[in-house]
């Protein structure tokens, strides 16, 4: 299991690693990757938003 800090930053080094490389590289494999690296981030986000989400709603019934 990963340190509480690193579990919350893993997403946004996702989506930095697919913008930085992105720009650094261009290649279409890094391109490639840099999208699938973005689209990883944003679904983490919105997985664990929607989880917490759910979480408080039932906390409260």
């Amino acid at each position: 299991m990963f340190p509480k800090f690193l579990y919350e930053l893993l997403p946004y080094l996702y989506l930095s690693a697919g913008v930085g490389g992105g720009y650094a590289i261009n290649s279409a494999i890094v391109l490639v990757a840099s999208i699938a690296l973005i689209m990883a981030g944003v679904i983490v986000l919105f997985m664990r938003i929607s989880y917490r989400r759910n979480i408080r709603q039932t906390r409260h019934l």
